[in-house]
């Protein structure tokens, strides 16, 4: 069950990390602590890649768009799709 909640999380913050491009605020700021609060209680490599999307998500709050901003929606739409798969 955890599993399947931090997977749609995932997805959620790279569905507002695509939104923020179009400067739809909405709750982005939830989605910065709980990616940068996730690799404190799970010590890994994925962990400290959404520590890097928490960050891009706050750049991308402030204007700030580039590539590795592309990659890491990819990235947590598929993480989080692949934790929710395979969790049922």
């Amino acid at each position: 069950m955890l599993l399947i909640l931090l997977g749609l999380f995932d997805i959620l913050a790279g569905l507002m990390l695509f939104t923020l491009k179009f400067k739809i605020l909405s709750i982005a700021w939830f989605f910065v602590i709980y990616l940068m609060v996730k690799p404190i209680l799970f010590v890994d490599i994925t962990s400290l890649i959404d520590l890097i999307a928490g960050i891009f998500i706050v750049l991308a709050i402030y204007g700030y768009y580039s590539i590795f901003t592309w990659i890491l929606i990819l990235w947590l739409i598929q993480k989080g799709g692949f934790s929710v798969l395979g969790s049922l």
